[in-house]
């Protein structure tokens, strides 16, 4: 409206010059046709121990902070917190319904104990979920729509949000306060990624992806 863009809820209206899309796995593709079938939300899930004690993590030669990932097809991310607390993540079902997320959380803390089998006794306090976000061409995407100069977005970051969404911010934030394109931009991360054949069956194809994964992962 009047060359703006106009939200309106029942608080009342904002307007804005720009608007940037930066909801990763959250993302409403319906919103804008130029975004629809390019993400595929995939669930991540995570257990936390109680804080462990110095000979528990000495019986198990657990000597660093580092986070680490194990080499399977579906991976495992792992990390001591601060606290001492072991963390321990996973990827989720393909469901998004309480019944999967109960499996989900089961699975993860099965696999948690068969590595770790000196902490099987240990317990799990905290557990959560959510979504990472992967696209069609798996990369993540940071530009301007060409069809409308005053739309912006980040997302696709593979379950490396935490840093890679802070970075695209900046990137982002600059781009719209000097209206060009930020020097150090990679271009492999510019535009948006191509969209998912056929895109209704993007829980097929992760529901599909995921089992071959897993009989890889068994053999």
């Amino acid at each position: 409206a009047d060359g703006r863009h106009v939200l309106s809820t029942s608080g009342g209206q904002l307007q804005a010059r720009r608007v940037l899309f930066a909801t990763n796995g959250f993302m409403p593709e319906r919103l804008r046709d130029e975004f629809f079938g390019r993400t595929l939300p995939v669930i991540s899930a995570i257990i936390v121990t109680r804080p462990l004690t110095t000979e528990e993590r000495a019986q198990q030669g657990w000597q660093t902070q580092h986070p680490a990932i194990n080499s399977r097809h579906v991976l495992n991310y792992f990390r001591l917190l601060p606290d001492s607390r072991f963390l321990f993540g996973g990827r989720g079902d393909t469901r998004g319904t309480p019944e999967g997320e109960t499996e989900t959380y089961e699975k993860i803390a099965r696999t948690f104990r068969r590595v770790w089998p000196g902490w099987r006794d240990v317990e799990i306090e905290f557990r959560w979920h959510g979504l990472i976000c992967m696209t069609g061409s798996m990369r993540p995407a940071l530009g301007q729509l060409e069809s409308d100069s005053t739309v912006y977005f980040g997302f696709g970051y593979h379950g490396n949000g935490v840093n890679n969404a802070t970075w695209a911010g900046q990137q982002l934030a600059a781009w719209i306060a000097h209206d060009r394109v930020p020097a150090n931009l990679p271009e492999i991360v510019r535009g948006l990624p191509r969209k998912y054949p056929v895109p209704a069956l993007r829980r097929a194809y992760l529901t599909t992806g995921i089992a071959i994964a897993n009989w890889l992962d068994s053999r």
